[in-house]
């Protein structure tokens, strides 16, 4: 019945966002994320054809759409489409951390360590206070087996957050 009744509200008026955004939500949460992708598409580009300056507030909203079905992309272990995602999200908000910080995750699983690190040095010069990337950088340092520069990560990371329990394991 939501579905129905965006798709209905989407015929009467096609640039109305915020069914876009409610339509590809739920598009995603049954499952269909070739069609979400498709409507969170189509919204884009009718507001950008509509205001090429996009309200900041719809930037963010559209950005954080974009990183939950990344988030899904990476779920099913589709690294390509979920970087792809990533990537639309940061068009939109190349500011906001948790987005660098789930592109470098999703290079990581991916195996491209260095692009990795390049996103979590990225979100941490965004936001310097930010854990997730310290946290990840130094599991990617880690993981190459570069122990020393994990340590120091971590130990950073202790200065800026000493009661923090991600960071403490």
């Amino acid at each position: 019945l939501a579905v129905k009744s965006f798709e209905k509200a989407l015929e009467t008026n096609p640039g109305y966002t915020e069914a876009s955004l409610n339509l590809a939500i739920t598009l995603s949460d049954l499952g269909q994320y070739d069609r979400a992708r498709e409507v969170f598409e189509r919204a884009a580009h009718i507001s950008k054809e509509a205001s090429p300056d996009i309200d900041p507030f719809i930037k963010g909203k559209l950005a954080n759409e974009h990183l939950k079905i990344g988030n899904i992309y990476i779920d099913l272990r589709k690294l390509d489409e979920a970087i792809d995602e990533f990537e639309k999200a940061l068009r939109l908000a190349p500011t906001f951390a948790d987005i660098i910080t789930q592109l470098g995750i999703a290079f990581r699983e991916k195996g491209q360590h260095d692009e990795a690190i390049k996103q979590f040095n990225r979100a941490k010069e965004v936001r310097p206070t930010y854990m997730p990337p310290r946290i990840h950088l130094g599991l990617t340092y880690y993981s190459r087996g570069f122990y020393g520069l994990a340590e120091e990560e971590w130990r950073e990371a202790l200065k800026i957050d000493p009661n923090n329990a991600a960071v403490k394991t």
